[in-house]
């Protein structure tokens, strides 16, 4: 008899468990129904969003593509508050990539799961590969073509139009298009899409190649050179690079660093001797390097620490081959 009581309780337990269930289920479907938009989750037709903004250092970019990947796939473009959004999602895994020429982010991508809410705040920060850094001031090339400078402008190599310094960036006057820039220790370069170079600052050794040791405040086309695909800048130097994979400089050239078989200045520029097929080139405090079409790397000029790499110490004035590489 007791266990015939005790089964019926279970019996009557479990109805009254199973009773329970049904009319909270009952309820949270009236609820879905009442509130479909509201409460997320709630039906089929329920959609989600992700947004976020971009910034490189502390400014909004705009024109930034954002690319959504993952169960659903799309791409946007921030507006000019920096801002970005995707709407009408629906549940699942997603991943949000953006990207501009000239900068990478942090984080490169986010990862996101929409299961019932809105994914806000999906923030990256920009950081502009065009930053170069000289003894004292500094060189900041934007996406869109324009070059940005602060610090020491004694000799105008902010290329504001002054010489007054300054502690947070100002425009290079009257200057666009800019796809490279290069900072020597007082000079400025900046290389344009047509081909064509411009150097601001310093001159004492010639390093802007106009044709004069006369210090510029704005930017002054380099003569007699068009057709360049990168730029280099040493102390008081300064080197190009043509298409054609010919290699030319100007500037101070006391110690062989401009690579024409001599020791003088030049304030216009001058072809390297005996070098051809160039794909690359950087430039020291006074001693130049170049990459062949073949991976064989050359140098010329100051050698007084081996910079050369040719297992001597004696300065060049002509190109020599980096040995052992």
């Amino acid at each position: 008899m007791e266990r015939q009581l005790q089964e019926s309780i279970t019996v009557a337990n479990y109805i009254k468990i199973k009773r329970t269930k049904f009319f909270a289920a009952i309820l949270v479907l009236l609820l879905c129904v009442v509130t479909m938009i509201m409460l997320p989750g709630c039906g089929d037709d329920a959609t989600y969003k992700i947004s976020g903004k971009i910034t490189a250092g502390g400014i909004a970019l705009s024109g930034v593509t954002v690319t959504l990947s993952g169960d659903a796939t799309m791409d946007t473009t921030t507006d000019i508050n920096g801002n970005y959004g995707f709407g009408d999602l629906p549940t699942g895994k997603f991943v949000v990539t953006p990207s501009l020429t000239g900068y990478i982010f942090s984080p490169t991508s986010r990862q996101v799961w929409l299961d019932g809410i809105d994914a806000k705040e999906f923030d990256f920060t920009g950081l502009g590969l065009g930053r170069v850094a000289a003894a004292t001031h500094t060189v900041y090339l934007k996406t869109v073509g324009t070059v940005w400078a602060w610090g020491n402008n004694s000799n105008g190599q902010l290329g504001d139009g002054t010489t007054t310094q300054s502690i947070s960036p100002v425009q290079v006057s009257g200057l666009s298009g800019v796809t490279a820039i290069a900072a020597g220790t007082s000079h400025t370069v900046a290389l344009k899409t047509d081909g064509t170079v411009w150097a601001w600052g310093s001159n004492s050794n010639g390093q802007l190649g106009n044709g004069t040791t006369t210090q510029k405040t704005t930017p002054g086309e380099v003569i007699e050179l068009t057709g360049v695909t990168a730029i280099a800048a040493g102390a008081s130097h300064t080197v190009a690079l043509k298409t054609v994979g010919s290699v030319w400089a100007w500037g101070s050239n006391s110690n062989g660093q401009l690579g024409d078989g001599k020791t003088s200045q030049k304030t216009t520029p001058v072809e390297v001797t005996g070098l051809s097929g160039i794909t690359a080139i950087a430039a020291g405090t006074s001693h130049t390097v170049a990459l062949k079409n073949d991976g064989k790397v050359w140098a010329w000029g100051n050698n007084s620490n081996g910079q050369l790499g040719d297992g001597t110490t004696t300065q060049s004035a002509s190109p020599v081959q980096v040995q052992f590489l």
